[in-house]
């Protein structure tokens, strides 16, 4: 979902418009007759404002038209540096994973109120999540799958300490303490988190959790949200994996459990794209990771109790604020009856 067009349109493109062409042509001093056009609120993310462009500019008489989207921070604290995210995006330009080209980055919120980058626009579209891609293709699925799969792989076998990736966070522990560390982690932010009448059956799963934390096996780049939604496609071919906002250093099974944990699937397939023994053994084989199932089990119990905690403070803060989040209020016992379920 992307912002509304109204509030849209008092901002970059009439209030902030001229600020934007402002911080463009300091990015390209030397460009002559510098336009935008096309401005409008883009279609993808609900945690940052998207905003696409398109800009033309001369220099030296040859004419550059270039598709661009802008990428804003939230007005919610808490996003991602967008330093951080450009630094990733650039480094990762110099490997297999298709990403978008990033063109500037403001950090200092001078120029449009919030840090933004401003990268390359790719076509193509993201499945919602908890839909089946290519419903009516199984074909064009399946060749979706392999690419989704292998691009995955690839990102768990970079060597990201060579790409100069050690300012995503390095784990202040070794990786046979993994799983602990998190949890630890968990309960610190749950212990000044404001919920209404949390569930019973969540503190049983934290438990669980807490005696059955993982060891990883190593530590890899991971995406921290990949699926479908965050996947921009066109008959089965992936045109590049967007939105690295919760990318961090982590086991590589806690990336492998976002594409396996059961609240994402849709018609029996995992993220609505394979099933789940053809996502393992891909993975198995294109890795060389043995995967416990046990350490992915860990992984998608404690994906779910984040998310439900994640909704339940999104309900909590819209009852005192007057509002309800009645699209979310469903969702959270389903999430628990999964939970439990996992838990056996």
């Amino acid at each position: 979902m992307g912002p509304d067009r109204n509030s849209f349109e008092a901002g970059i493109e009439t209030l902030d418009r001229d600020r934007l062409l402002g911080f463009i042509r300091e990015q390209l001093p030397n460009a002559a007759d510098i336009t935008l056009s096309d401005v409008g609120p883009g279609a993808h993310g609900v945690s940052r404002d998207h905003f696409v462009f398109d800009l033309t500019w001369s220099l030296g008489g040859s004419v550059q038209e270039w598709p661009l989207v802008l990428i804003r921070d939230g007005a919610r604290p808490g996003q991602t540096a967008r330093a951080k995210e450009f630094r990733l995006l650039q480094a990762l330009e110099q490997t297999a994973i298709p990403t978008p080209k990033v063109f500037w980055c403001d950090t200092s919120g001078r120029w449009l109120e919030r840090p933004f980058i401003v990268m390359q626009r790719i076509g193509g579209a993201a499945t919602p999540p908890m839909r089946v891609v290519y419903p009516e293709d199984s074909t064009l699925r399946r060749k979706m799958a392999e690419q989704f799969m292998d691009i995955l792989i690839e990102l768990h076998r970079l060597d990201w300490r060579k790409l100069g990736l050690d300012f995503l966070g390095v784990p202040q522990c070794e990786p046979k303490e993994f799983g602990a560390h998190r949890i630890h982690r968990f309960e610190a932010q749950l212990a000044t988190a404001e919920i209404d009448e949390p569930h019973p059956s969540l503190a049983r799963a934290l438990a669980w959790c807490r005696t059955h934390a993982p060891p990883a096996r190593c530590f890899s780049i991971c995406h921290g949200d990949y699926k479908p939604d965050n996947i921009l496609h066109q008959d089965g071919r992936i045109l590049a994996v967007v939105d690295w906002e919760r990318v961090w250093i982590s086991d590589p099974i806690a990336d492998l459990a976002y594409v396996c944990v059961p609240h994402l699937r849709a018609g029996g397939l995992a993220v609505g794209l394979a099933e789940l023994d053809y996502v393992l053994q891909r993975y198995r084989e294109g890795t060389g990771f043995e995967v416990d199932e046990s350490h992915l089990l860990f992984w998608e119990i404690l994906l779910m109790l984040q998310t439900v905690f994640y909704f339940q403070s999104l309900i909590t803060d819209g009852r005192r604020r007057g509002k309800r989040a009645s699209f979310l209020e469903p969702l959270v016992p389903r999430l628990i009856g999964l939970i439990e379920e996992s838990l056996g």
